[in-house]
């Protein structure tokens, strides 16, 4: 039979083995993957012409962006990607600029073709996935301490090396080597990150936080970014609007710097599964708004320059009122507002409400 596309990254894969029909378990679409490969295969190209050749101010943040839009349900936007791969060859263009045009190609500069990764041998294909998926998680850690000015040449460096071993031919007792330095290098990307989430937020503490959601208009926020929830908190102070974490976000009520703010009330929800019987539970609770990000599927532009955010209208049915703003697609659509504050004061408060 035909594989439509062919996915294992995520433990809900298909038989335990992949998904390779029209669409993943998670809803990825086989055109979405071949997009994401495409993507994979371009950053390994990028990734390589560095190699040799001094990469831009842009190279590192392009190179990590485009390793965590490929994790699983980060980004099924298919136009957002098509714009992620064409920055990554452009980029590529600028460091090797006379690679696209010369007359005979010595192919160390090319994209790779995911398929050799996928049809490789078991063996092969496993170390070199093990080292991928390692790296796109460690992205994500990456990239979040980036947003808060935090940076590491030596975790940032990995990449580059660990994308070009994934391009080429080479024997396993080359390549476990390598999959043990992703943990090696990802453990220090968890310290940048700690580092930079208790200087910028203060130190954790233990916190009781509420489960209960207080009457009136609110919007709940989920992912792993804190940035994104301080720009939230900031942009809806004393404006009447009460904020709820959900999932990954849970954490951010120990850090005394969020917990400060009187309006970040408690979390709302429990694990991502009941997500759907959660904010449609029959008693009343109609969530309007969900602000997502990273880990969830970000496909609307960003809310802050070169940020990932979104704003989902996850649930409206109950309101027949609603004026939609201009970027707003209905029920379950997405909103696309510039900042926070134009979309706290869009004219729909009333869709907040419980």
């Amino acid at each position: 039979m035909e594989q439509k596309m062919f996915c294992f990254q995520c433990e809900q894969t298909a038989g335990c083995s992949g998904c390779t029909g029209n669409a993943g378990v998670c809803g990825k679409s086989a055109n979405t993957a071949k997009l994401q490969d495409e993507l994979t295969g371009a950053l390994i190209g990028l990734a390589k012409s560095c190699g040799n050749n001094p990469k831009t101010e842009n190279t590192d943040r392009i190179i990590i962006e485009g390793l965590f839009t490929t994790i699983t349900n980060v980004n099924f936007n298919d136009e957002t990607l098509k714009e992620i791969i064409a920055k990554v060859k452009a980029e590529k263009n600028k460091i090797v600029p006379d690679c696209s045009a010369c007359q005979n190609p010595c192919g160390n500069t090319d994209d790779y073709d995911m398929n050799n990764l996928w049809n490789d041998n078991e063996d092969i294909r496993s170390l070199k996935s093990l080292i991928l998926f390692g790296i796109r998680g460690m992205a994500a850690y990456a990239y979040h301490a980036m947003v808060l000015g935090y940076t590491s040449d030596e975790v940032n460096s990995f990449f580059y090396r660990a994308l070009s071993v994934i391009g080429y031919d080479m024997d396993m007792d080359l390549l476990l080597p390598v999959v043990l330095e992703v943990g090696e290098k990802n453990l220090i990307c968890m310290e940048l990150l700690d580092k930079a989430n208790t200087e910028t937020f203060g130190t954790p503490t233990p916190t009781t936080v509420p489960l209960s959601v207080e009457k009136g208009p609110f919007i709940v926020i989920t992912g792993h970014d804190l940035y994104d929830l301080k720009l939230l908190l900031e942009q809806t102070k004393d404006k009447g609007i009460n904020i709820y974490t959900h999932g990954e976000m849970l954490p951010a009520h120990a850090y005394p710097e969020l917990k400060k703010y009187p309006h970040l009330k408690g979390n709302f929800g429990t694990a991502w599964q009941n997500q759907q019987k959660e904010f449609d539970d029959g008693r009343g609770i109609s969530v309007a708004a969900v602000i997502l990000n990273d880990d969830d599927r970000a496909d609307a532009p960003l809310l802050r320059p070169n940020h990932r955010v979104k704003v989902r209208l996850v649930y409206v049915a109950t309101f027949h009122d609603v004026t939609l703003r201009p970027g707003c697609q209905g029920k379950s659509g997405i909103f696309l507002p510039p900042p926070f504050d134009f979309f706290i004061e869009a004219g729909i408060p009333a869709a907040f409400s419980i």
